[in-house]
């Protein structure tokens, strides 16, 4: 009887797991931001009622007065979702809206009174070419979204929350016509203006986020079970498991260090990824071939501190090192700290190296530390050289813990959200008795979506690889 129990228990647990497997989910990113080739937007205006303003630059909020009379802009903007599998469903999408460069009119205003702007959905077609004051489309003010009122003349208005706006347009794909942006008060003299798809900056353009899942296909997969004439020892059954290596879960995948050895597949779904502690040999300088492509930017401390051949030399010559595995199509950012924060290099091809090799040759230690200035430039940067679909990843070279201001902390969490990803690497090793990186450190890491890592001479190389090779082509 106890014999007949346990392996029932087998089986059931064994269906269990399989159901699991088979009836994944696998989570998804879409990041739409067109060009003016593609991109759909356009401005209304109250005093000119039948001019089109289909093909400039900006994408207006706003109330002012012209020649002395008041007129009202609002914004038309709408996003092509017929790229997203019917069958998905949408868990999360954010709208990034990014200041206006229009040398007239180039930014928000609070003259008269709060500038608090409706994002609302527009429930009526509209041509980017033909739509004007007089012809209009209808909106709804069901599930619509408040901006607040800005907090300087050019703020971006990053990851806003539009969820359920982009969930009906996706249920009624024939009804979606997008999003108005519109004044609360539109009383004269103020104004949000952001930047059009028409923008000669490709990187402030209109940006929607898009996280979805799409549900596993069933597979019947055969188990074989024993019949009841099979035998099976009480001391097999009963025998207890060997000890395995305790493991954690990040963002839904199960790591053992973070080397990938296996990917365990049911219907070309992702169901698991498992990981191995590597020896220190194991570097794997292969070809990037099936890995996307990366926007690298390198945010290192040059602080006095850093002045150890354990720690920027050691960063310099794995940074070398990486160098030959670098594609044309890989960006290369390397953005300095110390008493003010700079770039070094602007974004160049990965191919570049002499030009590359040229700028980390130049890096020296000395001064004090501005930390929270370097990471709002790296994130700027980072925006500016954004590789859609790439791997966009920030790396901050350090060895210390320092203060990090509220509004750097909500910068990484919101950038993180559109996948430009933050890991610190720690160079705290002669003050650092814990063997593990400092908890402020790991903090940063984690709301940046990325990985924290204490560097060793044996294991600088590895972890830069790693970092390179974080997003594998499925």
């Amino acid at each position: 009887m106890f014999i007949k129990l346990r392996v029932f228990l087998l089986h059931t647990f064994s269906f269990l797991l399989m159901g699991s497997l088979l009836f994944a989910q696998t989570q998804q990113v879409l990041t739409l931001q067109p060009d003016s080739k593609v991109g759909k937007d356009a401005y209304i205006h109250e005093y000119m009622p039948d001019r089109n303003f289909g093909n400039d630059s900006k994408l207006p909020a706003s109330a002012w007065t012209y020649d002395g009379t008041p007129g009202i802009l609002r914004g038309l903007i709408a996003f092509n979702l017929t790229v997203i599998p019917p069958d998905a469903v949408i868990s999360e999408a954010t709208l990034s809206l990014y200041h206006s460069t229009d040398r007239a009119n180039p930014l928000h205003s609070t003259l008269s009174g709060p500038n608090t702007t409706f994002i609302q959905r527009i429930v009526s077609p509209w041509q980017e070419n033909t739509v004007t004051w007089d012809n209009q489309p209808k909106v709804t003010s069901q599930h619509q979204v408040v901006l607040p009122v800005s907090s300087r003349a050019n703020q971006d208005y990053l990851s806003i929350a539009v969820t359920k706006l982009v969930q009906e347009m996706f249920r009624n794909p024939k009804a979606n016509y997008g999003f108005m942006i519109r004044l609360q008060t539109e009383s004269y003299y103020r104004a949000l203006m952001f930047s059009s798809s028409d923008n000669i900056d490709p990187a402030l353009h209109p940006r929607l986020t898009i996280h979805y899942t799409l549900p596993a296909i069933p597979q019947v997969v055969q188990v074989s079970t024993p019949q009841p004439k099979d035998k099976i020892s009480r001391q097999a059954i009963t025998a207890k498991p060997a000890k395995v290596p305790m493991a954690t879960i990040v963002h839904d995948t199960v790591y053992i260090d973070r080397v990938r050895v296996d990917t365990v597949f049911v219907n070309r779904l992702r169901v698991d990824t498992v990981y191995t502690r590597p020896s220190v040999q194991e570097v794997d300088f292969s070809p990037l071939t099936n890995y996307a492509f990366t926007n690298l930017v390198l945010l290192l401390d040059v602080s006095g501190s850093m002045n150890s051949p354990q720690k920027l030399p050691l960063l310099k010559q794995s940074v070398k090192r990486l160098l030959p595995l670098l594609r044309p199509e890989d960006k290369v950012t390397i953005v300095v700290y110390s008493g003010k924060a700079k770039v070094m290099l602007q974004a160049v091809a990965g191919s570049e190296t002499a030009k590359i090799n040229q700028v980390i040759d130049q890096l020296q230690s000395d001064g004090s530390t501005d930390a929270n200035a370097g990471l709002t430039l790296a994130y700027k940067v980072a925006g500016k050289s954004y590789i859609r679909g790439g791997n966009n990843r920030i790396i901050l070279a350090t060895d210390g813990s320092f203060s990090v201001h509220p509004e750097v902390h909500t910068l990484i969490e919101q950038k993180s959200r559109e996948e430009i990803f933050l890991s610190v690497f720690d160079f705290s090793r002669n003050n650092n008795q814990s063997g593990t990186p400092a908890p402020m450190l790991q903090t940063l890491a984690e709301k940046g979506r990325g990985n924290c890592v204490l560097i060793l001479p044996d294991n600088s190389d590895l972890k830069l690889v790693k970092e390179i090779k974080a997003k594998p082509i499925r």
